[in-house]
């Protein structure tokens, strides 16, 4: 049987095939975006539900050194404090919609924001390189 659905984290539509669409659920990675999907079954083998279960971390240069920082993406919006490995820098990073929109604050030493890096159309932080 082929299933088709739209993607709850990207949006974009998919496909896969299911011989034995039982009860339950069965796990599948988006084509587009790689997330980790759960897909539920109803008693009859009709999908029940699609959830995000898991997705690749994200990643973004550091705006000092360009260093690449990888953080975990596990909830549709979060935020994240983190430290560059290379410049010491705090880099306070906040997501929404699965890590599509991301936002970076980076502090001075004394706490005060010096930059803010909105990025104002979707970014795909899972499948860049470092």
């Amino acid at each position: 049987m082929m299933v088709q659905f739209n993607c709850p984290r990207c949006s974009e539509p998919n496909h896969f095939i299911d011989e034995a669409a039982q009860a339950g659920a069965r796990e599948v990675t988006c084509d587009v975006c790689a997330a980790t999907l759960a897909v539920t079954y109803t008693s009859t083998g009709d999908i029940e539900g699609i959830s995000v279960e898991a997705t690749e971390p994200g990643r973004q240069e550091c705006p000092v050194c360009m260093e690449t920082l990888t953080f975990d993406i596990a909830t549709k919006d979060g935020e994240v404090d983190l430290k560059c490995p290379a410049c010491g820098e705090t880099i306070g990073v906040y997501w929404s919609d699965w890590g599509f929109y991301v936002h970076l604050d980076f502090f001075t030493h004394e706490g005060l924001i010096i930059e803010n890096d909105d990025i104002d159309e979707p970014r795909d932080v899972v499948n860049q390189t470092p």
